[in-house]
């Protein structure tokens, strides 16, 4: 069984604190940290170990090695002395990534797909699965099938793994939210086809809720949801999971049971897309939100999205990354991150009157009008790259509805066909704050720009299934910021981008965005700079502050979506 809680008693003595000075490796640094003066006590502490392959196999463990436990701190040194035991980490903290976001009254009548495609594209995304790991999802019609005549629900499969909640519903409203967006259909709330919808109308979601009604959960019920989604896979065709959640990053991404799940179902053959975080505002460390992504989005394999705004209601070109958008490169291995950006500000979808987010910002529901049609009511406005990432998401389910490809051909070709003529950035002033952000559009703000699904249905390009679509790295040598394709800790992996650097031109990221970025980000301003003593130390440090540093969700609470 996979991650079953249980409490564990090891008969080896209970450690000394003067024993504390030598703690095994295969403890996390934030944990060795925590346990180095604590005194010893029978308190319990939630952890999570990874076992090794053949352990994993004799366990009869699931498709992911770990398992969440509830040791006393004396005991875990012992059990890290355990035959089979790799590491062991503590069950940390992770919580949706959405901003409730500033009231707009005026029409703002844009479905997803509209914003990245002329016309709707003939491919709906029927008979592929969208994993939603989220806080549930509340069916409603919006959800269900039309072509069944509006009376089978497309939420095929539900399971709650919140510790303490027997619900698999969406009591708190975010994961019905993202739903709607990958996946939501308004033929069955209005009887006619109309603009509110999602981007794959016709995909099949599989709910399996991690976040409790007040929108957080843990590391090892994500972990879970991820083992049920590939145990699951042929079943229900699960193809796509979306992870609209996440946490600071607090080791590498090599170590990390977040990003090794994630892998885990990469290599599965589903294509794992996950938002970037919402600290793109952050200075606390003097970065101007730099190095800002949270786990598992600093994982080199998935898809990481970050949010756009859009300006006036025509064309791309004067469209901007939002000021909240988490920035790259990732903390401690320095993967260039994002890897694309989608629509994600002040972005509508059905949820249900009694979810926590409703009742909390009650005038960020509204009805909406679509032209001569009917008004659809129970809408919710919210912002954040939790609504960026179901595009993708969604993106993903049409490209695999139309050609059979692993998620690395995806990934390669929404990058390769992603939009790339922003202009070099912005300022933008919060309405509700009235504080200004500048944003530059670069490779660690947009990474290979705005998702063009147009281009992407359109592109024929596939390269061999073996290969990989790995994001890149930045390294710093003497006094020079240069980017690479190798990941020594991966061995050889044959890469889609090669094993030179990609700035060719047939280039990934486009000369354009390069250059954008040599000016800012590459150059010696923002964060790479000797001017800033603090901030370069943080983002090229080996070694993370194991502070109080504020929570994503509770930050989100206080900020509201740009215009």
């Amino acid at each position: 069984m996979l991650l079953g809680l249980i409490s564990v008693a090891l008969t080896a003595p209970a450690f000394r604190a003067d024993q504390r000075r030598n703690l095994p490796e295969k403890l996390s640094p934030e944990l060795r940290m925590t346990m180095e003066d604590a005194p010893v006590t029978d308190e319990l502490t939630d952890i999570i170990v990874e076992y090794d392959e053949e352990f994993a196999a004799t366990a009869r463990l699931t498709h992911l090695p770990f398992r969440a436990m509830r040791a006393r701190r004396g005991d875990i040194e012992a059990l890290a002395s355990q035959p089979g035991v790799k590491s062991i980490t503590p069950d940390r903290k992770v919580s949706a990534l959405h901003f409730p976001p500033w009231m707009l009254k005026e029409a703002i009548g844009y479905r997803f797909a509209a914003m990245t495609v002329p016309e709707r594209p003939t491919q709906t995304g029927k008979g592929i699965g969208i994993a939603i790991i989220d806080s549930g999802v509340t069916s409603d019609d919006y959800l269900k099938s039309y072509s069944s005549g509006c009376t089978t629900s497309r939420v095929v499969y539900s399971e709650n793994f919140v510790a303490g909640e027997s619900t698999t519903g969406d009591v708190y409203g975010h994961g019905t939210h993202v739903a709607g967006i990958a996946a939501g259909d308004g033929r069955c709330l209005t009887g006619q086809y109309i603009d509110f919808a999602g981007v794959a109308p016709e995909a099949q979601i599989i709910n399996l809720r991690v976040l409790d009604s007040r929108g957080s959960g843990m590391d090892s019920a994500v972990i879970k949801a991820i083992d049920r989604a590939i145990q699951l896979k042929s079943k229900y065709a699960i193809k796509v999971i979306n992870l609209s959640l996440g946490r600071n990053i607090r080791e590498s991404f090599t170590k990390d049971p977040l990003c090794l799940a994630v892998e885990k179902a990469w290599k599965a053959g589903i294509t794992v897309v996950v938002a970037a975080g919402n600290n793109g505002r952050d200075n606390s460390m003097e970065t101007q939100g730099y190095a800002s992504i949270t786990s598992p989005g600093n994982d080199p394999y998935v898809i990481t999205v970050g949010a756009t705004r859009m300006v006036g209601h025509t064309g791309r070109e004067d469209d901007t990354v939002t000021s909240y958008s988490s920035k790259g490169p990732s903390i401690l291995d320095q993967v260039v991150k994002p890897d694309i950006i989608a629509p994600g500000n002040i972005v509508y979808a059905r949820m249900a009157p009694a979810a926590y987010l409703v009742q909390s910002y009650q005038t960020n529901m509204v009805g909406v009008s679509m032209g001569m049609g009917p008004t659809i009511n129970n809408v919710f406005l919210l912002s954040g790259t939790s609504m960026a990432s179901p595009v993708v998401a969604g993106a993903a389910a049409l490209l695999l509805q139309q050609d059979s490809l692993t998620p690395d051909q995806i990934k390669a070709r929404l990058m390769k066909t992603a939009f790339k003529g922003l202009t070099s950035g912005a300022t933008i002033t919060d309405q509700t704050t009235q504080e200004t952000f500048m944003v530059h559009h670069d490779l660690f703000t947009v990474g290979a720009g705005l998702l063009d699904l147009k281009a992407a249905l359109a592109s024929k390009d596939k390269s061999a299934s073996k290969l990989r679509a790995l994001s890149p790295r930045v390294v710093y040598v003497n006094g020079q910021v240069k980017l690479t394709t190798s990941y020594p800790t991966l061995g050889s992996t044959s890469l889609v981008w090669g094993t030179s650097l990609v700035w060719g031109t047939d280039v990934v990221w486009g000369t354009q965005v390069l250059a954008q970025g040599s000016n800012t980000v590459l150059g010696n301003g923002i964060v790479w700079g000797t001017g800033n003593p603090a901030g370069f130390s943080l983002c090229w440090g080996t070694s993370l502050v194991w502070g109080t540093s504020s929570n994503p969700f509770d930050e989100a609470l206080s900020i509201r979506g740009d215009r």
